[in-house]
C-alpha cells in the first residue's frame, strides 16, 4: 500500500518538479530544429524584400500611369473646351446671319410698302378720276365715243 500511495503523489505532483529526461539526441534534434527556423526566417525575410520590392515598383507604375491618365484628361478638357467656345462661335454666328436675314426681310417688306404707297395712291386717284368720267359719260355721247376708242368700258362690269 505504501507503493500504490507514492504512486498517487507522484502523479499528484506539478510538472514543473518532474525531471524530464534529455538525451543527445534530443540536444541534436533540436539543434537541426533551430538551424531549419533560421533558415526559415531568413527566407521569409528574403520573401519580404521581394514583395516589397515588388509593391514598391508597382506603386511606381500605378503613379506613372496616374500621371499618364491625369495628363490625357487634361487633354482631354482642352479640347472639349474648344469644342465648346467653337460651338458658341458657330451658335453666335448662326444667330447672327438669322437677324440679319430677318433685318433685310423687315427692310424688303418696308422698302415695298414705301415704293408700292404713291403707286396706290395714282390708282386710287386713277379709279376717282375714271368714277368721274363714266359718270359724265352716261350725259355726253362725245365723251362716251372717246372713252370707247380707247377701249374704256363705260359701265363697269
Amino acid at each position: 500500500m505504501v507503493g500504490a500511495g507514492l504512486l498517487c503523489l507522484s502523479w499528484g505532483q506539478a510538472p514543473e518538479t518532474t525531471p524530464v529526461p534529455f538525451t543527445l539526441a534530443d540536444r541534436d534534434r533540436l539543434i537541426r530544429v533551430e538551424a531549419r527556423v533560421e533558415a526559415l526566417e531568413k527566407r521569409i525575410n528574403a520573401l519580404e524584400k521581394q514583395v516589397e520590392a515588388r509593391f514598391t515598383a508597382l506603386e511606381k507604375r500605378v503613379e506613372g500611369l496616374e500621371q499618364q491618365v491625369e495628363a490625357r484628361f487634361t487633354a482631354i478638357e482642352k479640347q472639349l473646351e474648344m469644342l465648346t467656345y467653337l460651338f458658341i462661335g458657330l451658335f453666335s454666328g448662326f444667330v447672327a446671319l438669322v437677324v440679319g436675314v430677318l433685318g433685310m426681310l423687315w427692310w424688303v417688306v418696308q422698302d415695298r410698302r414705301k415704293v408700292l404707297r404713291p403707286i396706290e395712291e395714282s390708282v386710287e386717284e386713277y379709279r376717282r378720276v375714271m368714277a368721274v368720267l363714266r359718270k359724265r359719260a352716261r350725259d355726253n355721247p362725245e365723251l362716251a365715243a372717246f372713252l370707247d376708242e380707247a377701249g374704256v368700258p363705260i359701265y363697269p362690269k
